[in-house]
This record gives C-alpha cells, structure tokens and sequence, in this order.
C-alpha cells in the first residue's frame, strides 16, 4: 500500500456526513472525519481543531458502514468518536447508566442528546474513506502520528488537551461516581 496514496485520498473530505448511509462502501478500511463548521464547540476545543484538516481517523476491519456510518456518526452501538464529540459538545450520560454493566466504560447520552449530536454532526463534519480489503491497524497507527487527529488519544502525540479528563468525567457519571 502507498501510504501518500492513503493520506491524499483521506485528506480530503468525500460527503457530508448528512449523506454518510447514501454513499459510504459496505467494504474494509480507513476513514476519516473532517469539521467543517467548528458551531457550538466551546472556543478552547474551536481553537484547537482549527489547524487541523482532519479530526478523527479510524480503522474499520469489517465494514466502513457500520463503524463508520452506524457507530461513529449514528452511535448505533459503541464508538469512541462520538463518545468523545459528545462530551466535548458539552453532553454527559445518564447518572448511573453503566451501573451493574460488564463494560464500566462505553457511556451512552440520552435518546434526545443522541439526536442532538447526530444533527450536529450531520450540520458540522464532513467525511472521507479509502477502501482496503485487509486494512492494517499498523498503517492506522501510522497515519494518526502523521496527521495528530485531535478527537483520537490512543497512539496520538497530541490529543486535544482535556479530552481525556472530559470522557473520565462521563464514565464517572454513568458510574453513579459523585465529582466535584
């Protein structure tokens, strides 16, 4: 694989995210999530992702589709992406919604926040993909020290400073913990 290949076909926005079950492929590989309208982000996270092209980049080893259309931009079920979009928008899960789950960490917002961040994310990002039968999460990882997608912290030189912090605040939330 031509990784500069990869990087131009990801570097450019493909769709509007609005259009993401129209046109994004039922087939394995990358994808990457551009802002196209930083509208109700605080002005802290608006400065940040300013001087970044792209804000998400994922590896999907199944289906494009469902990571990235169902998951990442629907939260249809787990997704780091929106998870993290979410709380930076300023959402925070149910108090106590992962209590007596197995997984203490896959937080989810109310059935009104989902819709608000999907409309949000329909209005404000735009998307990009490159089809690959056999993506590498060696390549993914690659490519996030390359580009320092700000939304993706694992394997990232330079996260958006307080995400973490941001998304431990909602598991402790839908962990019933108290924080001050």
């Amino acid at each position: 694989m031509n990784i500069d290949a990869l990087l131009t076909e990801l570097l450019e926005p493909k769709a509007p995210a609005s259009e993401a079950e129209k046109v994004v492929p039922d087939r394995n590989g990358y994808y990457s999530i551009h802002l196209t309208n930083p509208k109700g982000l605080e002005a802290w996270v608006a400065n940040h992702i300013a001087d970044h092209k792209i804000i998400y980049l994922g590896i999907a080893t199944n289906s494009l589709n469902r990571r990235l259309t169902r998951q990442e931009l629907r939260h249809k079920s787990p997704a780091t992406f929106f998870r993290s979009l979410g709380a930076l928008l300023g959402y925070r899960p149910p108090v106590g919604s992962l209590i007596g789950k197995a997984n203490q960490r896959n937080y989810r917002f109310t059935k009104d926040d989902t819709q608000s961040i999907i409309e949000w994310i329909n209005n404000n990002l735009a998307i990009s993909w490159f089809v690959d039968e056999i993506p590498s999460q060696v390549v993914e990882r690659e490519l996030i020290g390359k580009l320092k997608p700000i939304i993706n912290i694992a394997g990232n030189p330079s996260p958006l400073p307080g995400l973490s912090k941001l998304r431990s605040e909602c598991r402790a939330i839908a962990c019933g913990e108290q924080r001050n």
